[in-house]
């Protein structure tokens, strides 16, 4: 069992098999629950996300949740990833489940996020290495859950906020999904080929992560520091980081120097 947790795009993540499909069924069980909830006219709601309703960001998650099952499978997907951008490519997936009803959203999401745990549990209990491809580049395999698994944490509160309902979580959720958010954030100095390292403390699950990248490898991990660089509410901050919710400077008021290089890395457009 990781006592401090660390996931890196050469490594992978630090789990245990038992912690990260643990953290995953909760997840799930809990996003299937909510949605299942929801009332016809909650569902043509707009998202948080402008551009989409709340079952277009469902439509999306499952997507995005079958790409993943396919990638821990080692298979072709139909959604391919690539030359992905976040701006277009989810618009294009969404074609393929025009007209498609709430309940079969909600079976293809449980169908692919089943096979995802399990073959992400006998994968990392085998300590696979292998890589593969995913939206940013070719990463750990263990990457590419723990991307889907920060995606839809995300479009969990794009779904929930603004339905006025309590976008809930799991401190082990809030840990993961923190550290990821601030990893993702690296990607910028990774385009630009520029050495970065932050240190954040995120209160939720009340832990500093430090975020990293150099030569091409971007990491999270938590630390022992009792000082950070910056310090937020964890739900804020990963909303900020990937373009939603109040400005980066707002959520995590530090330096401008170190701001400007730990902008957000996502626009707020589908995806």
């Amino acid at each position: 069992m990781a006592a401090s947790w660390r996931v890196s795009t050469d490594e992978g993540v630090n789990l245990s098999p038992d912690e990260l499909v643990g953290l995953l069924a909760a997840h799930h069980g809990r996003l299937i629950d909510n949605w299942t909830g929801l009332t016809d006219e909650q569902w043509s709601c707009p998202s948080r996300n402008a551009r989409w309703t709340v079952h277009e960001t469902v439509r999306h998650v499952a997507d995005a949740m079958e790409a993943t099952a396919a990638g821990v499978a080692d298979r072709e997907s139909r959604f391919s990833v690539d030359g992905f951008d976040a701006r277009t490519t989810p618009i294009g997936w969404l074609a393929g489940s025009a007209g498609e009803s709430p309940s079969r959203t909600i079976e293809r999401f449980a169908a692919a996020a089943e096979t995802t745990r399990d073959l992400t549990g006998r994968r990392l209990a085998a300590a696979d290495a292998s890589i593969r491809a995913m939206v940013y580049g070719p990463v750990h395999w263990s990457v590419g859950v723990v991307h889907a698994f920060w995606d839809s944490w995300v479009h969990e509160r794009d779904v929930m906020l603004p339905l006025g309902l309590p976008a809930n979580s799991t401190v082990d959720e809030a840990r993961l999904a923190g550290m990821y958010g601030l990893l993702m954030a690296t990607l910028p100095a990774r385009m630009m080929e520029q050495p970065f390292t932050v240190e954040v403390r995120l209160a939720g699950p009340d832990r500093v992560v430090a975020a990293a990248h150099d030569r091409g490898r971007c990491a999270g991990w938590e630390t022992d520091a009792t000082a950070a660089d910056l310090a937020g509410e964890v739900g804020r901050v990963v909303d900020a980081l990937c373009g939603r919710g109040d400005p980066v400077a707002e959520v995590l008021p530090g330096s401008p120097a170190l701001l400007s290089a730990f902008g957000a890395h996502m626009a707020s457009e589908p995806g």
